[in-house]
């Protein structure tokens, strides 16, 4: 197997392991064992999740805000 292959065959296999290698290699500055097309891909996907996270969670203020600002009686004490 080459190393890139090696290395995917990680990520794939387990992906906590492999970011825990990832982040040591990091630290120690062992850039050349690491596969920066996944980490820059990895960074790019917990970017995405977190603004769709975001975004959802806003989504699901407003519509309380919403309802608690035309509902005025069905507010409750919390």
């Amino acid at each position: 197997m080459t190393d890139h292959t090696d290395r995917l065959a990680e990520y794939d296999g387990d992906f906590y392991a492999w970011s825990l290698q990832t982040a040591q290699q990091l630290r120690s500055g062992q850039l050349d064992q690491v596969d920066l097309a996944q980490v820059a891909k990895e960074i790019e996907d917990m970017g995405k999740s977190d603004r769709r996270a975001l975004e959802s969670h806003l989504k699901i203020l407003m519509l309380h805000l919403h309802k608690w600002h035309h509902q005025p009686s069905h507010r409750g004490i919390a």
